[in-house]
């Protein structure tokens, strides 16, 4: 379960520096593709970890709590775009997720290539369901200036490219997390609570600097 939790702190701290740092930069717009992508590496390796659904549910409660906190940290309103849409965000991929994690399933299989092909797909899903986020929270996605398309859509590539990589590498962590070298590695009952406590410093840190 601590592990669950890890990896949505960590997947809320990888929001929010990777926003952070493109935020004045000109690749600010791809900034939603890319951690779009990024996504499935935390869920992925949340669910191979465990195989278990709950286990990514915890992961999706850790990363929405800190984008919450953040949100009265910084301080923004609860109803602002930057806190809803990533929110929508979050509920989107984790939805998404379980979907091709529930096919591969199926399938019967744990080659890396249908993780491949299953994270490929997902941020491709992802990119293009994120425009319906107007009809959830009343805020139309960012479009871009010349093509009137959602950029969720318009770097949808993005999505697919890093959602391709990210979900095998995620894969390959959480099945490693299983075996008994990462136990006797990891075997101290506390180390997720240092990894949760460690996480937490370094998303008050970055909040202090988005300040």
């Amino acid at each position: 379960m601590g592990y669950a939790i890890s990896f949505g702190l960590l997947w809320g701290i990888t929001e929010l520096a990777v926003g952070l740092s493109l935020a004045s930069m000109c690749a600010a717009g791809v900034v939603g593709s890319l951690l779009t992508g990024l996504s499935f590496f935390f869920l992925s390796a949340s669910w191979h970890s465990s195989q278990k659904y709950w286990a990514v549910m915890l992961t999706l409660g850790g990363v929405m709590s800190l984008k919450i906190a953040g949100a009265f940290l910084l301080p923004l309103p609860l109803g602002q775009s930057a806190v809803l849409h990533p929110l929508f965000a979050f509920i989107s991929q984790f939805l998404i997720f379980n979907l091709f994690a529930w096919i591969v399933q199926q399938v019967g299989t744990l080659r890396w290539w249908y993780a491949l092909i299953a994270g490929g797909m997902a941020g491709w899903l992802a990119a293009h369901v994120f425009p319906l986020v107007r009809f959830f929270t009343g805020i139309a996605a960012c479009q871009t200036v010349g093509s009137h398309l959602p950029l969720s859509v318009y770097y949808d590539y993005i999505a697919v490219i890093i959602g391709a990589v990210a979900w095998p590498i995620g894969r390959e962590i959480g099945l490693w997390l299983q075996t008994p070298a990462a136990r006797q590695v990891m075997e101290s009952k506390w180390l997720p609570a240092i990894i949760n406590v460690a996480a937490m410093i370094i998303f008050f840190s970055l909040i202090r600097h988005g300040n």
